[in-house]
């Protein structure tokens, strides 16, 4: 973007990748979002808070990257219902440490919407909407992967329950990306998220990755400190002064989690990946780098090889009259 007169004017500050969608309230644009926040604060039917006042979103339009609103003046909130499913492309180190695999990956994360609930400020629901037809979000990025494999993970199911072991890897994966700033220096919690994946096909997973397509090199830290945050997660629900098995906001409690997870079940799941971690590593591999990027011509002035659809040259700023 050199050759642009203000290139920092391109530049949002809340959110990286995909195009905005811009906010527009009677004819009026009054700001914009990008599709990570669109999901759970945006969602069609949902209510937006935006400069003190509150907007009803009418209508999300993929196309045209608009978001349709109206002033809002009910006393009513909403809440989305967000699942994420992550695809891995490649795992170039892997290391297995008993029933547990620790991985750097690059992963694809695709958030979804389930739907939306909208509730009196008592906190009474008041409806519930569909999330079919917001558009999703995909970020291609890099992160850090604990996977357990399947004869842990039955092991956890048949001494927890198959619903509170699944509850309990969501809570680690809260845990880890509140605590993971603690094991490798402060860093913006924006720029970093945590899910756990549990495919009906394969292992479960907790995933550390980074919110900027294709990655900063942040969450591949948690790679070589995953016992330490395994340890401090474990630590945290053990110390919490509440009394209640649900936790509070400070352990285990997620009000967007449709279980409730529990502090003996989460410490149980936590204290099997301990001792998984603490077995020496019996395989340690990196896999090949990925293949070079095709070559699609060069520039005629300083013959840097150029994308076909480029209009100029991204080494130098020259304009292209043709790409062979």
């Amino acid at each position: 973007m050199f050759y642009l007169t203000d290139p920092h004017r391109s530049v949002r500050l809340r959110g990286t990748g995909d195009e905005a969608y811009k906010l527009v309230c009677d004819q009026d644009e009054i700001g914009e979002i990008d599709p990570f926040h669109l999901l759970r604060e945006a969602p069609r039917n949902g209510i937006y808070s935006h400069g003190g006042m509150r907007y009803r979103v009418k209508d999300v339009l993929e196309k045209q990257r608009q978001v349709r609103l109206t002033r809002e003046f009910k006393p009513h909130f909403t809440t989305s219902a967000v699942r994420t499913k992550i695809r891995v492309r490649r795992l170039p180190i892997v290391s297995q440490h008993g029933r547990v695999v620790l991985a750097r990956a690059t992963l694809d994360v695709n958030d979804y919407l389930l739907g939306v609930t909208e509730k009196h400020l008592s906190g009474a629901v008041v409806r519930s909407y569909p999330g079919a037809g917001m558009p999703n979000n995909w970020l291609p990025t890099e992160g850090t992967m604990l996977r357990l494999e399947r004869p842990l993970w039955d092991e956890a199911v048949s001494q927890l329950g198959e619903t509170s072991a699944k509850a309990g890897l969501e809570t680690i994966a809260r845990l880890f990306g509140s605590l993971f700033p603690t094991v490798t220096g402060p860093c913006d919690a924006s720029d970093y998220s945590a899910a756990a994946d549990t495919p009906k096909d394969g292992p479960p997973a907790v995933y550390l990755y980074d919110m900027v397509p294709y990655g900063v090199g942040l969450a591949i830290e948690a790679f070589d400190r995953m016992t330490e945050l395994v340890e401090r997660a474990a630590e945290q629900v053990r110390s919490c002064p509440c009394g209640s098995d649900e936790g509070c906001f400070q352990c285990v409690r997620n009000p967007q989690a449709e279980v409730p997870a529990s502090k003996a079940a989460t410490l149980s799941l936590l204290n099997m990946v301990a001792v998984e971690l603490a077995t020496p590593s019996v395989s340690i591999h990196a896999a090949p780098d990925d293949p070079p990027s095709p070559q699609f011509g060069n520039c005629p002035t300083c013959h840097a090889s150029q994308q076909p659809t480029a209009r100029f040259c991204s080494n130098c700023g020259e304009k292209l009259e043709a790409v062979a």
